[in-house]
Order: structure tokens, then sequence, then C-alpha cells
């Protein structure tokens, strides 16, 4: 079985019940401001995997098919 899948199921297990654990003892405050944090660093990382993209047309047309397959839906509500 290959390695990496299991540490990163394991990894992801382990902060899932961590989060689980620290979540009742952390205020909203701190709630509201790991939640920007990590909102932010996600962002920064989208941000730099674009850039560093060498075929940037397979980034922007994976984008538009995403933003033009979601209109009609948004239409019709």
């Amino acid at each position: 079985m290959p390695i990496g899948i299991m540490t990163d199921v394991s990894a992801t297990l382990c902060g899932a019940l961590i989060g689980c654990v620290l979540s009742s003892r952390l205020g909203d405050n701190w709630k509201k401001l790991l939640n920007n944090l990590l909102g932010i660093a996600a962002i920064v990382m989208g941000i730099v995997l674009i850039i560093r993209a060498k075929n940037l047309s397979a980034v922007i047309l994976a984008l538009s098919g995403c933003s033009a397959a979601a209109a009609p839906a948004g239409l019709a509500r």
C-alpha cells in the first residue's frame, strides 16, 4: 500500500480529531481568526501556483468552464 496515501489519511484524521477536541475550548474570536488565516493561506497558495503555472491557458479554461457551468444553476434559483 502506498505510504504517501496512508500518511495523508492519518494526518487528516489526526488533525480532525485534534480540531474536534480543541474547538470546544477555543473562543469565538480564535475560531474566526483561525478561519481567516487559513482562508488567506489558501488564497496565497492558489496565487503562487497560478504564477508558477507554465500552461496558464489550461488554468484559464478550467476557471472559465467552472464559472460558465455555475452561472445557469445560479439563474435557476
